[in-house]
């Protein structure tokens, strides 16, 4: 069982020779977001369990991709591919270090005077930076249905549930292997990591997704010459077979505190990275966009209370809605109600 502690991480204002290296470490010295976190022991699980309480996948499970041509390579690193809220990453931080909060965006804040524990910070200082990228085989889109507690616990059927407004579960972005490219970031994992990533995506919550490794010659680095040699890595993605693809619906929509953190990611990665358009092509290149989708921003007349990022968020969406071609439309955002509505 994983004990629960809260604490909240201090917001400073100075800048800080600290922001020069890696964002964690920016985190302390500059504290662009304050977090709840929780000081715990944290429960490791390798075996992961469906929604039946089966065995399911489990790191050790999947085939590593074969490395044996690859010339000169004393180690071989792993990598994690980011399509979705793992490109955001504070969405990141939450998964590695354990942090518990209803969602990423509800780590951010602006309070003050807050400790840590010691093994939160170190768990933040090791955090890698997310390198950008675009995938070559990967088709993303809003595929991925959340699971409902009664249908896990309770065997409740669709029609039993369909009307109520106390079990909610939204649609999320998945994947599949099919033409075209995608883009997302790589981070390095270690094998703790790589657990609880899996664990994430492929717990009883998770949408049917199936770990796989990627050819490291279908990944492409953008910003610069700097990154990792993939020649000697090996890429983690979380795959959505074409059967499993669920479009969102009134009972599973879209809601735009996972858009914030979609989008919210790509647009950080566009403003550290100096990559021109890559939050808009991020959006143009995504499938699925619905008129099912739900504001549930809080507050959401004021989102820039709660999210620095809400105003820059709902420009991109409506430059992307207005682009000739783009699979996000005026009808998509016409469509958006508040909750309730």
């Amino acid at each position: 069982m994983t004990l629960l502690v809260p604490f909240l991480l201090l917001l400073l204002t100075h800048e800080s020779p600290a922001c020069q290296e890696t964002p964690a470490l920016c985190l302390f010295a500059k504290g662009r977001d304050a977090y709840r976190v929780a000081d715990s022991v944290h429960n490791k699980y390798l075996v992961l369990h469906d929604g039946n309480g089966q065995n399911a996948t489990t790191a050790a499970d999947v085939t590593s991709p074969d490395t044996s041509n690859r010339t000169r390579c004393q180690s071989v690193d792993t990598y994690m591919l980011g399509y979705g809220s793992l490109m955001n990453q504070a969405s990141v931080w939450k998964t590695n270090c354990h942090m518990q909060s209803q969602t990423s965006q509800a780590l951010k804040g602006a309070l003050d005077n807050f400790d840590m524990s010691i093994e939160l910070q170190e768990c933040l200082e090791r955090q890698p930076a997310l390198i950008p990228v675009k995938v070559k085989g990967i088709h993303r889109g809003w595929y991925a249905r959340g699971r409902l507690i009664s249908e896990q616990d309770l065997n409740a059927t669709a029609a039993e549930m369909a009307l109520q407004m106390l079990d909610l579960a939204p649609t999320y972005l998945g994947a599949t292997a099919g033409n075209g490219s995608c883009t997302g970031v790589i981070y390095k994992v270690d094998a703790e990591e790589l657990a609880a990533t899996d664990a994430r995506e492929l717990g009883a919550t998770g949408a049917g997704y199936s770990a796989e490794w990627l050819e490291h010659t279908d990944i492409q680095v953008l910003g610069g010459s700097n990154g990792p040699n993939l020649n000697c890595a090996r890429v983690r993605w979380y795959r959505m077979q074409d059967d499993d693809v669920q479009i969102p619906s009134p009972q599973f929509p879209l809601v735009q505190s996972y858009v914030d953190l979609f989008v919210g990611g790509a647009l950080d990665l566009e403003q550290r990275h100096n990559l021109s358009g890559f939050a808009l092509e991020t959006i143009l290149s995504t499938d699925g966009w619905s008129d099912h989708w739900i504001n549930d921003r809080s507050p959401a007349y004021r989102p820039f209370d709660t999210n620095a990022a809400a105003s820059q968020i709902t420009h991109a969406l409506l430059e992307a809605a207005k682009t000739p071609g783009s699979r996000l439309t005026m009808q998509h955002i016409q469509g958006i109600r508040l909750p309730g509505r």
